[in-house]
């Protein structure tokens, strides 16, 4: 990859313990696979996918697990600008080609902080309250079924925030409420841990706040519409150009949100909940393991304890520019 051009997306799976990322810009024509336990060792696939399409979009790029348990990364793409979609995969760092049926699983780890684009994928509600999956203009059916206290009304856009071997995490268009200048609004989830196979409903403040999945946490930062007072913070920010990236302005500017500085955290297996107030606009959870929590500053890595009631003071462990840039991070086996 390209440290001049830089990348299209990049996506981190935790439980398989990759990262994909795909370059360049615009048109990727490389997918690159990196391992978590021995990540200067890279896959690089060259692809042509993108000549096959119109219209290509990293929203269409998934980890998918196939039903014999091998792994596929995939682009859904509109054949012709048909309604016939075609699936397209890189395993063990060849190219195929495949038809998805049923007993394939999409993977999606969330969203992170920094105004950075997410992986997530699309949900329709049939009839008898099961869920399939929206995969360009087709549905991939699962065995999963909503309870009856929870409902989404028709017409709802429903989203899969996140769906890991822990839990799979939903929300809608409609359960995003907004709020005014004085209060932030509130963002409900619906949660299935699959160890349990117990759905629960989980409500974090703020009606733009986004979540992602780090082992048993459901992890967020809390935001909302923009409004007249600015998000907390901007003296603090980077307003330079860096080797490692823009200044997070240019990203936060344009996204119209009001990024509060609260941090989320929620334990899907205890429901324990605790909150970390930064009062800085760029700041994110990046980890969380055992009894900490990793979380970023602008340009501070933190690590704090994650105690009975509430979450320790936390202990700067490095402050460079380049964390500024970091939104993801995991522990080497």
């Amino acid at each position: 990859m390209s440290k001049q051009l830089g990348a299209e997306f990049l996506k981190v799976y935790y439980d398989e313990r990759l990262i994909v990322i795909g370059s360049p810009p615009v048109k990727p024509d490389t997918v690159n696979i990196l391992e978590m336990d021995d990540p200067m060792k890279e896959k690089r696939i060259k692809t042509a996918v993108f000549d096959k399409c119109l219209v290509c979009s990293e929203l269409e790029t998934h980890l998918v697990k196939l039903p014999n348990k091998q792994l596929a990364y995939t682009y859904f793409l509109g054949k012709n600008d048909s309604d016939v979609t075609m699936s397209w995969g890189v395993i063990d760092g060849k190219q195929i080609d495949y038809q998805l049926n049923s007993k394939a699983e999409i993977k999606a780890g969330g969203i992170p902080g920094g105004a950075i684009p997410g992986d997530f994928f699309y949900i329709k509600v049939e009839s008898d309250s099961k869920l399939s999956i929206l995969v360009g203009r087709e549905k991939l059916n699962t065995n999963w079924r909503l309870p009856e206290n929870i409902v989404f009304s028709q017409g709802d856009n429903v989203v899969a925030y996140v769906n890991t071997n822990n839990m799979l995490v939903l929300s809608s268009r409609e359960n995003k409420q907004r709020n005014t200048d004085e209060e932030l609004g509130k963002s409900t989830y619906y949660v299935f841990n699959k160890l349990s196979s117990k759905w629960k409903i989980i409500g974090f403040p703020g009606g733009r706040t986004e979540v992602r999945g780090l082992n048993e946490w459901l992890v967020g930062y809390v935001a909302d519409i923009a409004r007249k007072t600015q998000s907390p913070g901007s003296d603090r920010r980077r307003k330079h150009m860096a080797e490692t990236g823009t200044p997070i302005d240019w990203r936060f500017d344009s996204a119209n949100v009001f990024f509060s500085g609260i941090l989320m955290l929620h334990n899907i297996n205890t429901g324990k909940e605790y909150k970390i107030i930064t009062s800085q606009e760029d700041s994110e959870i990046l980890w969380v393991s055992d009894s900490y929590v990793y979380y970023r500053v602008n340009d501070e890595l933190i690590k704090a304890r994650i105690l009975d009631q509430t979450i320790d003071t936390g202990q700067v462990l490095a402050k460079e520019d380049f964390i500024a840039d970091i939104h993801w991070a995991f522990e080497g086996r």
